[in-house]
């Protein structure tokens, strides 16, 4: 509901939450939240805490830790067979779509 009828009312919640739990992780100020507005910056900032985190923590740094609480996520490539048996429980435990399989395999609805 927006009472002002601005449009802007649904908008900042979710901006405000957004950009407060970025500082938050990223170790920063409620000030520096608008450095993060824009999507790259928000993403380089975020990447560049995380692996200042790491970077201290490989050469055994002494001192004060970086304000940081994100690691870097390394992914790790899953082998074919795990892959196909990803698909099938996908398709078949999870059922996303919550067809019958008769309907699935037609892909009708």
């Amino acid at each position: 509901m927006d009472p002002r009828e601005t449009g802007d009312g649904a908008r900042v919640l979710p901006r405000e939450t957004r950009l407060r739990l970025a500082c938050e992780h990223a170790g920063l100020t409620p000030a520096d939240a608008e450095l993060m507005v824009d999507p790259k910056a928000w993403f380089d900032c975020l990447r560049l805490a995380a692996e200042a985190l790491d970077t201290g923590d490989e050469r055994g740094a002494r001192g004060p830790r970086p304000p940081s609480h994100l690691r870097v996520h390394q992914r790790e490539r899953v082998p074919r067979r795990g892959q196909m048996l990803m698909r099938w429980m996908h398709a078949r435990v999870l059922d996303p779509d919550g067809r019958p399989e008769a309907l699935r395999e037609r892909d009708e609805f």
